[in-house]
């Protein structure tokens, strides 16, 4: 079954690399993974809440930066112990 929140298949299995690795091998692969969405996800908050055009969504942003901030340093370090 494909995964709607993998559109580039390394999870779901559409011609990622994910379904063939097994092990420790999956896992750094998988957290890496993991890192990138993070960081575009905060890239993009962190967009918003410095140059968006809606005031409200530019304090909403701003709020809950921290909030994704956080789970990204902890797979980062995660992800640093699995290299």
């Amino acid at each position: 079954m494909d995964s709607p929140d993998c559109p580039n298949g390394a999870v779901s299995g559409r011609g990622g690399i994910l379904p063939e690795l097994r092990g420790a091998e999956f896992d750094a692969a998988y957290l890496q993974y993991i890192v990138k969405e993070h960081e575009e996800a905060v890239d993009d908050f962190a967009d918003e809440a410095k140059e968006g055009h809606s005031p409200q969504l530019k304090a909403y942003a701003a709020k809950i930066l921290p909030t994704l901030q956080e789970p990204l340093q902890l797979t980062r370090d995660l992800s640093a112990k699995c290299q």
